[in-house]
This record gives C-alpha cells, structure tokens and sequence, in this order.
C-alpha cells in the first residue's frame, strides 16, 4: 500500500526505508516488553519492472546477506553478493550504531 502511488527511486527507496524503520521498532520494542535476547535478520527484495530497464531494491535488517544467481552465454552459474556484510566489529559500522544509539560487544549489536 505505500508503494501504490510511488513511481521515481527516490520515492520507493524512502518508502522501504520508513517500513524498515516501522518494523525495526517495533520488533525493538516486543523484544524488550517480553525480555527477548538474541536478535533477526530481515531481507527484501524489490523488482520494480514498470520502468525500462527494470530496478531492484535490496534492504536488509541484521547480519543476513543476500546474492544473485547470475549466468551469462553458457557460463556456469554464479553467486553475486549484493552489497557487503556489515560486521559491528568495524570502525564504520560502529560510528553508524553509536548515531542509532545502539552499542556494540564482542561484534554483536546489544
């Protein structure tokens, strides 16, 4: 329902961004009210196939990574990453949790 009326990149990608930050806090939050340790992952992938040619939107929550099957002309398949895994052990990533207001331990978001 909140894609129904968006059509530019832009629109779509804030679209995900806002159900992600939606479904984020409110895992956060029953985690907590029900005393929930560990963590989740989340992953979607989007096709968009009105534009020419086609765009794919990829969003993730947690340590889960995704891949692309690709062949080319009689070549073997192959896995793709898309986009790199994110590790709460490195510097960056860390800075990116601190201004989230989530910490990191032992290379584990808490």
């Amino acid at each position: 329902a909140r894609l129904a009326d968006c059509s530019d990149s832009a629109a779509i990608k804030a679209a995900v961004r806002e159900a992600y930050e939606a479904c984020d806090a409110a895992l956060i939050a029953e985690a907590e009210a029900r005393g929930w340790g560990g963590g989740c992952g989340v992953g979607l992938l989007l096709v968009d196939t009105c534009p020419t040619p086609p765009r794919a939107y990829l969003a993730s929550l947690g340590a889960g990574r995704a891949f692309a099957c690709c062949k080319q002309d009689g070549q073997a398949a192959r896995a793709v990453p898309l986009g790199r895994p994110h590790s709460a052990a490195d510097a960056k990533e860390k800075g990116r949790l601190a201004k989230a207001g989530a910490t990191a331990s032992g290379g584990l978001v808490c």
